[in-house]
């Protein structure tokens, strides 16, 4: 079994590989995992729509706190509670997000193999459904996160990430090299 689910990561990391290089350097992918061994990872890529010149980047805990109230404006529409933002998965997110621009990478897999829920296992942080959303952009700081949420919403992925009634927290890390924004969201539920 174990081997099973190894090798399905295998095979998802090489798709995932082939999505990044076809989509290009602008897109934005989710991805959902559960422990239970009837459900298998889905992975969802997609591209961004052209993006305007860079403008000033601005501050990423703003940014952050605006994607939390976004996703729980979203939720709460949606008839859901809305999520908890959690240190130890702000803390996840951010490793990921950092870790793409050191890397030069955009994708749930780095080139040396992490994931989100690799690090979440790293940490000692127990999960049964567990999810992450990326995005980046270069959009203007008053166009970015609003851009993000309206391109992961019109996903199907990265929407049922968004309103998976499982989910009760989330962390979010933001990171910026040059023009480029780089947004991860993990879902987790309580």
């Amino acid at each position: 079994m174990k081997l099973a689910l190894s090798l399905s990561r295998l095979v998802l990391s090489v798709l995932l590989l082939v999505v990044v290089l076809v989509v290009g350097v602008k897109g934005y992918c989710s991805i959902r995992s559960s422990r239970d061994a009837y459900k298998a990872e889905v992975l969802t890529c997609a591209t961004l729509t052209p993006t305007p010149a860079p403008k000033a980047i601005g501050n990423p805990e703003t940014m952050a706190q605006a994607i939390l109230v976004a996703t729980n404006e979203v939720r709460t529409k949606e008839g859901l509670q809305p999520l908890i933002e959690d240190s130890n998965l702000d803390e996840i997110a951010q490793l990921r997000s950092s870790d793409m621009i050191a890397k030069s990478y955009f994708g749930h897999v780095s080139p040396t193999g992490e994931t989100a829920f690799k690090l979440m296992d790293q940490y000692r942080i127990l999960y049964l459904w567990a999810g992450e959303n990326l995005a980046r952009n270069n959009y203007s700081d008053d166009q970015t996160v609003e851009v993000s949420m309206k391109d992961w919403m019109e996903s199907n992925g990265h929407r049922e990430n968004i309103l998976n009634p499982h989910y009760k927290k989330m962390g979010i890390g933001v990171a910026r090299d040059l023009d480029m924004k780089y947004f991860t969201v993990v879902f987790l539920e309580d």
